[in-house]
């Protein structure tokens, strides 16, 4: 929902452990949604500026879904961003929109113990107001 938080931990360089905190600051069920970094606890990052957006739209042969991702780091990191971080965060979006794929187009697994075979619903017309 529209100002709902999200707190996401990691380590940088397989190394420095980061922490930022995303807030959702646009939401329109079913064909959008937006955050933006309201903190980054990353090394040489804490002063940048972040936003994902993330849109859905119908085409003949199913759902388009386009994310965009924008930043702005400080500007005596430009070499930085040039040579290392822009390669860096292109090739993280291939990945992640990689597996995203991998998981929605995977069948269903079968249930165990006795689990329910009814798939889960979800409400896309869900509002996102406060």
């Amino acid at each position: 929902q529209l100002g709902d938080e999200a707190d996401e931990k990691m380590l940088t360089a397989r190394f420095f452990p980061g922490r930022i905190v995303w807030r959702v600051v646009a939401c329109d069920p079913p064909v959008g949604w937006a955050i933006i970094a309201t903190r980054i606890e990353v090394p040489l990052l804490s002063r940048a500026s972040v936003r994902v957006e993330y849109t859905l739209s119908e085409h003949a042969r199913g759902t388009r879904f386009h994310r965009t991702f924008e930043y702005r780091l400080p500007r005596h990191l430009w070499l930085f961003d040039r040579l290392y971080f822009r390669k860096k965060m292109e090739s993280e979006s291939v990945e992640g929109l990689r597996r995203l794929r991998e998981l929605i187009e995977a069948k269903p697994e079968e249930p165990r113990f006795g689990a329910s075979r009814q798939p889960a619903t979800v409400d896309a017309s869900r509002s996102c107001a406060p």
